[in-house]
């Protein structure tokens, strides 16, 4: 009798194992759109994203992945004969802390069930420096992920992509307004408390950019603190690094800056226009106001300090990495990455743990 129980249990500890061990994780993504176009206002791609694997996923809405809806560097588009490829002129936005996400930032997709997105390319990219030409379009295949029911840490998913291939002719670039043509209210649709913030974090922001000038000019060797966020140190990256705090010091966070908190989204912190100087987007939604002002990281003044690297008058940093760990490996492998690298600015003015 025990054997035939202990033989039973044994069967079905088993069965678990091999189920467990044979669960897979997979996503499709396939882009549909026109074959070909005589205006880039026409770009409007439909992306597919499926569920191939056999286990119900939650994938985070990454508003820099294919399932936002907003007109950031979502796709990577080349030139098929020659690589070639436009100039992004969308929002650059600052991903809200992975920590905090709420149900409402996933969307869960069963085995075998898929979700349409649609994306409007006019919004985010400027052909005229590329040309005429026949382009591939393919999203970032990276998601981070966690099975239905599981509330712990995110894991990385590699989707297998179908990109669209579509000919681009006509008019090349779809303008957009100038930031000397947009309103400039100083804050707009900003309660009275978030505007005491953002005066509060504009002034932070103040104090950071001119306490990096003093640091830089201070130490023109190498120093852990630089080498963290900027790498291997050398007199051109550091001039360049110094260049850049000095032209963050020069703006007038407090006095000359529009804020406008009318963002809705739950997975960006904020957003900007490079090429519309002095105009910072906060999202409300995404916790950004829980965040502290200053002293710490992840701040209100340090994302100030990402929103404002970002701007072409500033230099116009990228967006290289996100995270604490992306930020401190970028360094290492990449220190000229690292200088054009928007958050590393950031952490840099935190530093947070304190560095020398």
């Amino acid at each position: 009798m025990f054997t035939a129980y202990l033989m039973k249990w044994t069967t079905l500890t088993l069965t678990l194992s091999v189920a467990f061990v044979n669960a897979i994780q997979s996503i499709d993504v396939v882009v549909t759109g026109p074959s070909s176009i005589n205006t880039v206002a026409n770009l409007k791609v439909v992306t597919t994203i499926s569920n191939t694997g056999d286990e119900a996923l939650k994938i985070l809405n990454d508003p820099l992945g294919p399932f936002s809806d907003l007109p950031t560097d979502i796709f990577d588009i080349t030139s098929t004969t020659g690589g070639k490829k436009p100039t992004f002129t969308g929002m650059i936005v600052e991903p809200a802390s992975e920590i905090n996400a709420a149900d409402v930032d996933f969307t869960s997709l069963s085995p075998g069930q898929s979700v349409n997105m649609n994306h409007d390319l006019s919004l985010s990219y400027d052909f005229s420096e590329s040309g005429a030409g026949t382009y591939s379009i393919a999203p970032h295949n990276h998601f981070r992920v966690r099975t239905i029911g599981d509330l712990g840490n995110l894991t990385d998913l590699y989707a297998s992509v179908q990109p669209l291939t579509v000919i681009i002719s006509g008019t090349l670039v779809i303008g957009r307004p100038s930031s000397s043509m947009e309103k400039r209210a100083w804050f707009t649709g900003c309660t009275a408390a978030q505007t005491n913030a953002l005066y509060s974090a504009a002034s932070e922001a103040q104090i950071y950019a001119a306490s990096a000038v003093d640091y830089l000019q201070s130490h023109t060797s190498t120093t852990p603190r630089y080498t963290t966020w900027f790498g291997e140190y050398t007199a051109a990256r550091h001039d360049y690094v110094l260049n850049t705090y000095f032209k963050l010091a020069m703006n007038k966070f407090y006095t000359s800056f529009s804020y406008y908190c009318t963002c809705t989204s739950t997975t960006g912190r904020l957003y900007v226009y490079p090429k519309s100087y002095g105009i910072i987007y906060i999202c409300p939604n995404s916790g950004f106001f829980n965040s502290r002002i200053s002293n710490g990281s992840y701040t209100q003044a340090g994302s100030l300090i990402w929103a404002a690297s970002q701007f072409v008058d500033n230099g116009g940093a990228q967006q290289h990495s996100s995270a604490v760990a992306d930020t401190k490996s970028l360094a290492i492998s990449d220190p000229e990455k690292a200088i054009r690298n928007a958050i590393s600015y950031d952490f840099f003015v935190e530093n947070t743990p304190s560095q020398d």
